[in-house]
This record gives structure tokens, C-alpha cells and sequence, in this order.
């Protein structure tokens, strides 16, 4: 079995763990979210590892777990998905659910199609598992990879139930096995019949979900609006270009994808109506501002009325570049005039948010924090709309 390692690398791995994230509502919990997903993971590659003799250490798949927000972070899942011999999507009702699985299938299901020959010589490439029992019908596209059933245990509990009890701990070894020969099996087809040949490293965060939009839509999303007040293209804006080449509206996007958030990107005079509608709200919402923003008329005015709006769902962030000097008392006034009620309701949630944020690390430490507290105003209003609704009826 030895032979069969010896062309891995680490930017070509044999397996693609594909699974929807837990979201971690509280930014103080400590428990990761996806423990059980980690672990599965490294069982598989422990197994893996002796059917493919490779290296004590060496890592025979690929799993976004360990990945930090940031730049880094589509790159490098998009060239996992680009060079993967095997795609290996954990099935449950959230998976279904997610943008980002939806994504995910969708890159490597353009690989699968470019794959010259019978249906069934491309349906190898895929080995689904089950993480959670999935009692609607799969989405289009997904309902011709049915997962193995392992055991009664296995189909009626899937991996997450059964491998947290101790008196299933034998079925759960036997499906990690069974599992692990079924992506054995395959990686070492694609090499001893016709290998699935690596493909175009894709744009990760321009790429279309593959699952219907009945599925799209489900609790496993986390929308956020993000919008970006600047004189300036608010798509090109970077106040950090000494840190980095990309526009800031890319970075926060990134942060908010690495964060398990399906985030909208955009311009003030774009998102304009939906951030002061008198509507409950339908998704968090973020508002990075350029000071400059605030010395122009147009942008001032909307500025202000979203101030008045008192849309608690709303988190300010304050793009700040310390070369910005000439005029620091004049934009900081007029900020103060157009956002008094924002940057007060900010001291709460981080007081470097809404006094500048000066580099771009600083930034991507701000980020998280003002997302999730939008996130959590939002679903203290969407708590309030559906208690208001049932009042009323």
C-alpha cells in the first residue's frame, strides 16, 4: 500500500470534507461548534493514512476547520476544491441549507462535469456521508449520491448521533472504516482507471449554490447586509493599501464568509432604503463608513437618517487611516453630527469600531465582534416581529 501515497501532497489532497457549520451565536462561548466534525475528520485520516502508508502526521484530506479568517481563507479552500480527488459532503438538513456547502458543491461539480466518459464513471468522485438523518427529499443535483448505509444505528442516528455514545462506539468505528475504504477506493480509482484531473482554481466567493433555492433559504443561512459609505467606488475603497492591494469591501466580505455569514456587499446609496426602512428586518446589517462620507451632502443626508431610524440591527465600523490627517477635527465632527446615535449605541459593543480603525489587522479583529452583536440585535427584532404577528392574529 505504500505505492498508492507516494504521489500525495498536501495541495492535492485525497479527500474534500465538505459540512455545514454550527453557528456560534454567542462570541463569548468557548466550545468549538464543529468539534464532532473535527473529530470525525481525524478519524477518517487516521485511518487513511495506514490504507495509503502515508507519513505519521501527514494529512490525507482537507478541512476548512483550521483555516482563520481573512484573505487566506477563500484561496486556499478553493484550491482544496480545485485539486481533491474525492468530495466527501456530510448530509443533513442544514448542509442542504447552506450557501457555502451549496458553493462548495457546486466548484467541484464542474469538475465532475468536464470528466470525460459514462455518468456513472463521474458519480465515483462523490462519497456522501451522513451526519444528520435528512427526512425531506435531496435538492436537485444531489439526489443521485445516496450515502451508504452502514448500519440501522448509522442510518436512523448518522454520525453525529452515534459517535458521541459510548454503546454505539463499535458502529461508529465500523462506519469510519467502511467510510474510509469507500474514499480509499475511490482516490485510488481515479489514479488506476482515469484520474479526475485538478481544475481552475475559482473565484470561491463569486461561485453560484448549487441547491435549490427551497433549500437556500433555510435556518442554516445567516445573511448580512454589509455596506460601505464612501466618496469613493464603494467596491474599490481601501484605506489600508499599504497592508494590502484588495478593496476593503473584499476583506469584510472574506471575514463575514470565514465566519459562516452569507454576506451582500455594497454601496450606501444601494442599500439605502432597506437600512432605514420602517420593515422588521430580514438579515443583520453592517455599516463601514468612510469618515470622508460624512463631509459629502448626499451621503451625510442618508447617514443621518439612518441615525434617526433607530435600527438597533445596524453595527457602525469606522475605517480609519492615520494618513488621514489634514482634516482628522473636521470629518471626526462632521461624523459626530451625521452618526451621534450609532457611535454611541458602538461604545458598547467595541469603542475601536467607532472611534477609526487603524490598520487593516485591527480591522479583522473588529469585525467579528460587530457582526455577531448585529447579529444578535437582529434576532431580538426577528423574536419581536413573530411575537407582534401572533399578537395580532
Amino acid at each position: 500500500m505504500g505505492d498508492s501515497g507516494r504521489d500525495h501532497t498536501d495541495d492535492q489532497p485525497y479527500f474534500f470534507l465538505s459540512y455545514a457549520h454550527t453557528p456560534r451565536h454567542d462570541q463569548d462561548e468557548q466550545t468549538d461548534p464543529d468539534y464532532w466534525v473535527g473529530q470525525l475528520f481525524g478519524d477518517l485520516s487516521r485511518q487513511l493514512r495506514e490504507k495509503l502508508g502515508l507519513p505519521r502526521g501527514a494529512s490525507p484530506g482537507f478541512m476548512d476547520r483550521e483555516l482563520r479568517p481573512g484573505r487566506e481563507w477563500p484561496a486556499a479552500l478553493a484550491r482544496a476544491l480545485a485539486t481533491c480527488r474525492v468530495f466527501v459532503p456530510l448530509y443533513s438538513r442544514r448542509y442542504f441549507a447552506s450557501a457555502h456547502c451549496g458553493k462548495e458543491w457546486s466548484v467541484f461539480a464542474r469538475r465532475i462535469n468536464d470528466y470525460p466518459g459514462r455518468n456513472e464513471d463521474r458519480a465515483r468522485f462523490v462519497v456522501p456521508a451522513l451526519w444528520v438523518p435528512v427526512r425531506d427529499p435531496f435538492p436537485p443535483g444531489a439526489a443521485r449520491y445516496q450515502p451508504a448505509n452502514f448500519s440501522d444505528s448509522y442510518a436512523d442516528l448518522g454520525f453525529y448521533g452515534i459517535m458521541k455514545l459510548t454503546r454505539y462506539r463499535d458502529e461508529y468505528e465500523h462506519a469510519v472504516g467502511r467510510l474510509a475504504d469507500q474514499i480509499f477506493e475511490a482516490a485510488n480509482e481515479t489514479r488506476a482507471r482515469r484520474s479526475l484531473p485538478p481544475g481552475p482554481v475559482e473565484p470561491y466567493l463569486q461561485v453560484k449554490n448549487a441547491f435549490d433555492a427551497a433549500y437556500a433559504t433555510g435556518d442554516g443561512e445567516r445573511r448580512v447586509l454589509m455596506t460601505v459609505a464612501t466618496p469613493d467606488t464603494p467596491r474599490q475603497w481601501n484605506p489600508y493599501s499599504d497592508e494590502s492591494s484588495r478593496p476593503l469591501a473584499e476583506e469584510a466580505a472574506d471575514l463575514a464568509t470565514s465566519l459562516g455569514y452569507l454576506p451582500e456587499v455594497g454601496g450606501l446609496a444601494e442599500h439605502a432604503d432597506e437600512l432605514v426602512s420602517a420593515a422588521w428586518p430580514t438579515r443583520a446589517m453592517v455599516l463601514i463608513v468612510d469618515p470622508r462620507a460624512a463631509m459629502v451632502a448626499e451621503s451625510r443626508e442618508i447617514l443621518q437618517r439612518i441615525d434617526a431610524a433607530d435600527r438597533p440591527w445596524i453595527s457602525v465600523v469606522v475605517g480609519w487611516n492615520p494618513k488621514m490627517t489634514a482634516d482628522d477635527g473636521v470629518m471626526k465632527a462632521a461624523l459626530e453630527a451625521a452618526l451621534p446615535q450609532k457611535l454611541v449605541e458602538g461604545r458598547a459593543t467595541s469603542l475601536l469600531a467607532i472611534k477609526g480603525v487603524p490598520t487593516l489587522a485591527d480591522f479583522g479583529a473588529v469585525v467579528p465582534t460587530v457582526l455577531r452583536a448585529a447579529e444578535r440585535s437582529f434576532l431580538r427584532a426577528a423574536h419581536a416581529s413573530g411575537a407582534h404577528d401572533s399578537a395580532g392574529k
